[in-house]
């Protein structure tokens, strides 16, 4: 796995900014590296669709499960609620790619839950195990092409919307 940095422009993280790096060059002062809490998603979500571009399929699920394991480490101490788009979009990848590994991972995570916020996850777990539901059937179906939903600066706004087609 090959992890990202990016260099900061004001408060948004740009694409063209990203820079993947071998792990031999990375250092941390931190105990437990992190990313900063107010664009974590939106990083690890985008370093995922970086990898799925360069066909690293494993590599966006690694990442992926990074962020939902930083997610709850850092968000659960402020009570915060998870990024519910990187649980989707690791799903979704790894159901397309045949990563079951990857899925039981996720969802070792979220039965690890306390049982408040596992009920958030309820329909979802139940569409991702179900291989004979609309979502499952889509996503599992590669002469289909999906198209993944995101912004430049994580902002929601609709003229600022980028897509990904898998």
């Amino acid at each position: 796995m090959k992890p990202i940095t990016t260099r900061f422009e004001g408060r948004h993280v740009f694409e063209k900014n990203l820079t993947l790096v071998g792990t031999d060059k990375l250092t941390f002062k931190a105990k437990r590296p992190r990313v900063h809490l107010s664009r974590a998603s939106y990083s690890f979500e985008r370093g995922a669709l970086r990898c799925i571009a360069d066909g690293q399929t494993i590599d966006a699920c690694e990442l992926l499960i990074d962020g939902i394991k930083h997610g709850r480490y850092y968000q659960n101490k402020l009570g915060k609620r998870p990024s519910t788009r990187l649980y989707d979009l690791l799903a979704g990848i790894a159901v397309r790619n045949n990563q079951t590994q990857k899925l039981s991972e996720m969802m070792q995570i979220i039965h690890a839950f306390p049982v408040g916020e596992q009920s958030a996850f309820k329909l979802r777990l139940e569409k991702w195990n179900d291989q004979q539901s609309k979502w499952y059937g889509r996503w599992r179906d590669t002469s289909t092409k999906l198209t993944w939903r995101w912004t430049e600066n994580g902002t929601t706004k609709p003229d600022e919307a980028k897509f990904v087609v898998f």
